[in-house]
């Protein structure tokens, strides 16, 4: 009754008493399966790897065997050890497969679409989700509400901002309707952020008050770290750096105290910024360097190109445009090997083009801002709305800076 209302705290401590009464042996899995749910929402990740533990050695059968090891999965991706990650989502795959359980297999699919894009192996990504809509007929609501939200991720990756826009709009929509509280609270941080991308960061910033407030009131102290972020990355570009600084102190407590590693890289790469906003170099360049062994630490490429594009910017803003120059080589660099990110993709390029022009290589400069044009223009054709492919173009500071010509 407590999951059903979001409430995990309540679940956590119904649990703990129950288990402490003595359940009925049918029922001891369930319960450490819930319980651990619980724990996750909550933060608690010493605890929740324990009740995994106690969970695997009660599995029933193999459906029940795929979806707590899609649980351990996400809980070992969520603390930083991404292969030890895959590989146990691929022995859940592979139960779900024998139990022929289409629901199991759509929510390790679904995880394994994040994560594999997350990484850069797009291929990969795409080969899960054919895969899963085969079977996603076949499902609950809210397993085909995890599998939409985990799309929204490729979409993302391909400039399509209104079909990610429109997939979590489908998956807060499947989420509500399956009563699961607490992933509809998750899908609408995702769905405000969405609104950053296009340069809308007022009406961003605003969803995403809202958004960490719901999280916060639902216990999901992971999701209320993310939403943060994406609110002080809001708050930076409307210059209220103070503010965006604020709510990132705020995240990393959170990114401490759940031990999300994720989290963590994300809020250095935008105190990064926010801290450049407010004119604190020094500081900035610090926590540059942080944020590119954080990035590398936890295995996301994607968002190792972002730090050092942020290490490149705060190393040019501090007069030292040869160390720069390295650090935006690496980024361009690997934004190619990737083919593309999910946000920030042209920030990457104009740094690039920022640094070689200070270093008075100008037609270098130029032939990186034209292959930076083409990739915006690229980018925003895909976005059927015109009046979000018009604030794509003109709303986002590095969008014009990047048509803009060398001398203005």
């Amino acid at each position: 009754a407590a999951a059903g209302r979001g409430d995990s705290a309540t679940v956590a401590r119904c649990a703990e008493k129950a288990l402490a009464l003595g359940p009925p042996p049918d029922r001891r899995f369930e319960l450490h399966r819930d319980y651990a749910t619980a724990l996750g929402y909550l933060g608690r990740r010493e605890d929740q790897e324990r009740q995994i533990a106690e969970a695997l050695a009660l599995v029933p059968d193999d459906a029940a065997r795929a979806h707590i090891l899609a649980d351990q999965a996400d809980l070992l991706w969520r603390t930083g050890r991404g292969q030890d990650a895959l590989g146990v989502a691929a022995l859940a795959a592979e139960a779900a497969r024998r139990a022929g359980d289409a629901e199991a297999l759509t929510l390790v699919l679904g995880w394994q679409i994040g994560v594999l894009a997350g990484a850069g192996r797009l291929s990969e990504a795409r080969q899960a989700l054919a895969e899963a809509e085969r079977v996603g007929p076949h499902v609950s609501p809210r397993a085909r509400a995890f599998l939409v939200a985990q799309r929204a991720a490729l979409d993302g990756l391909a400039g399509e901002l209104v079909a990610r826009r429109d997939a979590f709009q489908q998956a807060v929509r499947l989420f509500r309707e399956a009563n699961d509280l607490r992933r509809a609270a998750g899908a609408e941080v995702n769905l405000a952020d969405v609104q950053n991308r296009i340069g809308a960061y007022s009406e961003a910033a605003s969803a995403l008050k809202a958004a960490a407030e719901s999280c916060r009131r639902l216990g999901l102290r992971g999701r209320e770290g993310y939403a943060l972020c994406n609110l002080a990355y809001a708050q930076t570009m409307l210059g209220l750096a103070q503010d965006a600084l604020h709510h990132l102190a705020q995240a990393a407590k959170l990114a401490v105290s759940t031990r999300d590693a994720r989290l963590h890289t994300v809020v250095r790469v935008y105190r990064v910024r926010a801290l450049l906003r407010a004119g604190l170099v020094e500081q900035a360049v610090a926590e540059a360097e942080a944020a590119v062994g954080s990035a590398e630490a936890v295995g996301r490429p994607a968002w190792l190109v972002l730090a050092l594009a942020a290490a490149a910017r705060a190393h040019l803003t501090a007069g030292d445009p040869v160390t720069a120059l390295g650090l935006s080589t690496r980024a361009v660099g690997l934004r190619d090997r990737l083919g593309a990110i999910e946000e920030d993709e042209l920030e990457v390029f104009l740094v690039h083009v920022e640094v070689l022009q200070a270093l008075g290589r100008a037609q270098e400069a130029e032939q990186w801002r034209s292959r930076g044009r083409d990739r915006l223009w690229e980018i925003a054709g895909r976005i059927s709305d015109l009046t979000w492919r018009a604030r794509f173009l003109r709303d986002v500071p590095t969008h014009r800076a990047l048509v803009e010509d060398a001398g203005g």
